[in-house]
């Protein structure tokens, strides 16, 4: 599994510059494996919880299961289900630019 994580981090990270981690959690919330600097072990029971959580809510005609996305100021965080595993990608924070105000005189 540490090959074909560490070749699916890659391919993901490669494909897009603002992806800093990964976390991958069980059924039952145990960390499998994780990749990036900012990702913590104990972040995959929570992320499990979340999404088991939000499958719940959301419709049970849905196919797919939702997406979570976590939003804070260092990062964000999206998470879903997938099969038996939760997973999570850490994402740089989105920075919007706010428009610069032209002043007439």
């Amino acid at each position: 599994m540490d090959t074909t994580f560490g070749e699916g981090f890659n391919k993901i990270s490669s494909s897009e510059s603002d992806i800093i981690g990964l976390i991958c959690a069980d059924s039952n919330g145990l960390c499998i494996k994780k990749q990036g600097e900012d990702v913590s072990s104990s972040d995959a029971g929570y992320l499990a919880s979340i999404a088991r959580r939000a499958q719940i809510l959301s419709s049970a005609q849905d196919s797919r299961p939702p997406v979570i996305l976590i939003e804070g100021e260092k990062k964000q965080i999206l998470v879903q289900n997938q099969g038996q595993l939760t997973v999570g990608i850490y994402k740089k924070p989105f920075v919007q630019q706010t428009p610069q105000i032209i002043q007439q005189e």
